[in-house]
């Protein structure tokens, strides 16, 4: 009777310490809710910039950013390129025309269209995973303090060889483009 009584004892010891322990990650959530609350109400797309340049810590942090987003079926075939502002992006998108060339960076995320099977993910899949991870950067890039604006991707047909042989060699879809600056 003893041992099961110490058993006992011991199980609700344990149980006290998982409620406080749940109750703290509550309490944590709550406070980290409030501030991605914060982050996203605070969004806005930016379309002037400084001449400040971003600092490579800050380039880093927007990368691990990117690398945890999550996409459809853990595929991970979006990547992005970075842009810096010596670069004459502008004349290849449709987007961000009189203002894209003020930012310090632009990404340019690619799919690599080999991970995508079926006609439909073809379509669609590489577009959206894009969008998840471009909009992981945007909020990221917030969080930071660093202006960004989501831009069209599409590129003019008279300049597509010329976006495929500086930006694209490997050939895969360019799906969407993140200007950012502060």
């Amino acid at each position: 009777m003893t041992l099961n009584c110490k058993y006992q004892d011991r199980y609700l010891k344990h149980q006290d310490i998982k409620k406080i322990t749940i109750e703290k990650q509550i309490c944590d959530k709550k406070i980290s809710s409030n501030y991605f609350d914060n982050v996203i109400t605070n969004r806005k797309s930016s379309r002037i910039f400084s001449d400040e340049k971003l600092t490579a810590s800050q380039l880093n942090y927007l990368k691990e950013v990117e690398n945890k987003a999550p996409s459809s079926c853990n595929r991970k075939a979006v990547y992005s390129k970075i842009i810096f502002k010596t670069a004459d992006i502008e004349k290849f998108l449709v987007g961000g025309k009189g203002w894209i060339q003020n930012a310090d960076v632009v990404m340019l995320f690619f799919a690599d269209m080999k991970a995508y099977k079926s006609p439909n993910e073809v379509l669609f899949m590489p577009f959206l995973d894009a969008g998840v991870k471009c909009m992981m950067v945007s909020l990221g890039a917030e969080r930071m303090g660093i202006k960004n604006c989501i831009v069209n991707p599409n590129v003019r047909s008279e300049d597509e060889l010329a976006f495929r042989q500086m930006y694209n060699k490997g050939g895969d879809k360019f799906c969407i483009a993140l200007a950012l600056g502060l």
